[in-house]
């Protein structure tokens, strides 16, 4: 009998739990000195399709995918709360991206780290619950917090990181239960053209036969552009672009899309 992994058809390996567990984590990728900077961040690079971690191995990686919403005018102190630990942080694990509401429900931060297994996860939670530094978060100021456990898509298997775009839009898709591997057999063939319209910075999924917990039955993709420009001009090709929406609509239940942008110390920038 198939391992339910292998029934979706999405994740590629061993699940979450049962990856086997090793030492150490890719840390945050540094950015450069020389990268010149607007408004107190690095300014956009145009880099057509971002870069994948270094040394990644070949395994699945579990994916922690959290975000806060906190109270009316805190949300800059909460950014400078964080980047004052993030150093510290991604010592013990790598940050994908860190990101600040623009368009969509305001005054949240999303940020997305990555862990061997959900053993490692526990680690990593309480090394830094035993350090000084942590929580970097004032309690008092948050309103809600919200946390997801997710896998990397096989056609993206390493998120990609480093000067993408100024601004990202988050698009997170309620699946029917099943239908996760046909949407990443979809994608693998449709993606490519979809690609040149602009880059895949990350996608992820929580199928409901491999996850028994959180929010189940979604699909998220990440997708940088320059600015909001640049995203109506590609959502408009996109829409053009044969078979591109068709390809997974049929297997989708309900749509989402948020406008986020990477605050300085995000490695996704």
């Amino acid at each position: 009998m198939q391992s339910p992994r292998n029934q979706s058809g999405f994740g590629m390996g061993m699940g979450p739990a049962g990856l086997s567990a090793r030492h150490g984590c890719a840390n945050v990728c540094a950015r450069s000195h020389h990268t010149p900077r607007i408004g107190g961040r690095p300014a956009c690079r145009a880099i057509p399709a971002g870069r994948p971690a270094r040394g990644r191995r070949n395994i699945a990686m579990l994916y922690e995918v959290r975000a806060y919403t906190f109270t009316i005018g805190s949300l800059d102190e909460a950014v400078e709360d964080f980047g004052s630990i993030i150093e510290e942080r991604t010592k013990l694990s790598r940050l994908i991206c860190f990101f600040r509401s623009a368009i969509g429900d305001l005054d949240r931060i999303f940020h997305i780290w990555e862990y061997e297994n959900a053993a490692h996860r526990e680690r990593v939670r309480a090394e830094a619950q035993s350090q000084a530094w942590w929580p970097p978060l004032k309690a008092e100021k948050i309103l809600y917090q919200q946390t997801r456990l997710m896998t990397a898509a096989p056609f993206r298997a390493s998120p990609r990181t480093g000067a993408m775009g100024s601004v990202y839009e988050v698009r997170s898709d309620t699946i029917h239960t099943g239908t996760m591997g046909k949407i990443s057999a979809a994608w693998d063939t449709h993606l490519p053209a979809r690609e040149e319209l602009s880059p895949l910075a990350a996608a992820f999924a929580n199928p409901a036969n491999e996850f028994a917990s959180g929010i189940l039955n979604e699909f998220l993709h990440i997708w940088p552009y320059r600015d909001l420009n640049h995203w109506a001009e590609v959502d408009e090709a996109a829409n053009r672009l044969a078979g591109w929406r068709d390809c997974s609509n049929p297997f989708l239940k309900a749509r989402k899309s948020e406008i986020w942008v990477p605050v300085e110390y995000s490695p996704m920038h």
